[in-house]
C-alpha cells in the first residue's frame, strides 16, 4: 500500500464489483488511495496466478472508470494463506477494509468465512458490500453479531 496516507483496501476475488464501487466513492470522499488486493493461497492451481493478476488489471481499470482523475489505486496479488490472515495482515496498514458479502448457496456469513474472520480481527473498520443481489434490510448472519461492522450503504462516510 502506499506509504503516504492509509489507503481503503478491497480484497478481490471472483466479481467485486459492488465492492470496487464502494470503495472508488469511499476514497474519492476521503481523499485518499485504493489498494486493490488478491490473494493466491500457496498450492492452488498454476492458473490462479495469471487469474489473479487479470483480476487485478481488470479492476485497476474499472476504478479509475468509476472515477476518472483520481483516485489513486495500486495493486497487490499476494502468494500467501490463509486468505483472511493476508488480509487481516495488510489491514494493520489501511484506512478501512472493503469486502464483497457473498451470499448464495455455499457463500454465507458464516463463523469461519473470511469475512467474519476479517471482521472479527482486523484493526481498522471493515465494510461487507453487499452483492448485487441481496436485500437491504436483511438480517445480518449470528457469525457478526456483537462486531461493530461499518454498513456499506449508499451516502455513508468511510
Amino acid at each position: 500500500m502506499p506509504a503516504d496516507s492509509p489507503a481503503i483496501l478491497v480484497a478481490l476475488d471472483d466479481d467485486a464489483a459492488p465492492a470496487l464501487r464502494y470503495a472508488v466513492d469511499a476514497a474519492g470522499r476521503a481523499g485518499c488511495a485504493v489498494h486493490l488486493l488478491h490473494v493466491v493461497v500457496p498450492g492452488s492451481s498454476p492458473t490462479a496466478h495469471a487469474t489473479g493478476e487479470r483480476l487485478l488489471r481488470d479492476a485497476a481499470v474499472r476504478a479509475g472508470e468509476l472515477a476518472p482523475g483520481a483516485p489513486r489505486v495500486s495493486t497487490e496479488l499476494a502468494h500467501a494463506g490463509p486468505v483472511a490472515d493476508v488480509i487481516v495482515q495488510r489491514a494493520s496498514r489501511a484506512r478501512q477494509v472493503v469486502l464483497q458479502r457473498r451470499d448464495g448457496p455455499g457463500h454465507g456469513i458464516t463463523e469461519r468465512s473470511t469475512c467474519a474472520e476479517v471482521a472479527r480481527r482486523a484493526t481498522c473498520p471493515v465494510v461487507l458490500v453487499p452483492g448485487p443481489r441481496h436485500e437491504e434490510h436483511e438480517v445480518v448472519s449470528a457469525a457478526l453479531a456483537g462486531l461493530e461492522v461499518t454498513p456499506a450503504l449508499p451516502g455513508v462516510l468511510p
